[in-house]
């Protein structure tokens, strides 16, 4: 599991036919997720997911969940 900013990473499942690693961010109303190609760039595209959704909150004026 990876952390970041405060948020957590969950929910990891290998899409075999894709080739790929799905992720989510654990603890929030949110859906923000992530992918990558292989284990060695999984954490980046996760810290990467949670910039840009702190982005966005900010862009549009609102207020991004907590995790609990």
């Amino acid at each position: 599991m990876f952390e970041y900013k405060g948020y957590k990473s969950a929910k990891l499942k290998f899409d075999r036919d894709a080739g790929v690693i799905h992720g989510e961010v654990a603890g929030i109303r949110d859906v923000v997720t992530f992918e990558a190609a292989g284990i060695e760039t999984l954490e980046k595209e996760f810290r990467t997911s949670v910039d840009d959704y702190l982005d966005m909150c900010a862009e549009e004026g609102i207020e991004p969940n907590k995790p609990c």
